[in-house]
């Protein structure tokens, strides 16, 4: 495959000397998760991300009316997805993902 090819020459070119083929391990890149657990923060922080972003954010919470703590519902609704996202990656931080 051609993507083989690149991970080869990717991995030639940052240890010309021999890469972890060489060492009998296989070229791994940092870009994808490797664990089940890294797998699910990546979905949960794109899909709470997705629902911050304008067609979801339009459609589902732009209204002023109800107002939570003296917030409008979409200030609320907007600092809980904030607060969620930045839960994501204190978890992901803390397993070390």
């Amino acid at each position: 495959m051609a993507g083989e090819g690149l991970l080869l020459q990717l991995e030639v070119a940052m240890n010309p000397e021999g890469g972890p083929s060489a060492q009998g391990g296989r070229f791994r890149p940092h870009l994808r998760p490797r664990t089940r657990e890294g797998w699910i923060a990546v979905f949960l922080f794109l899909g709470l991300f997705a629902l911050a972003e304008p067609p979801f954010v339009h459609t589902l919470a732009n209204r002023v009316e109800p107002w939570i703590l003296g917030f409008p519902f979409l200030y609320t609704y907007l600092l809980v997805l904030y607060c969620a996202l930045i839960g994501v990656l204190i978890w992901a931080l803390r397993r070390k993902l």
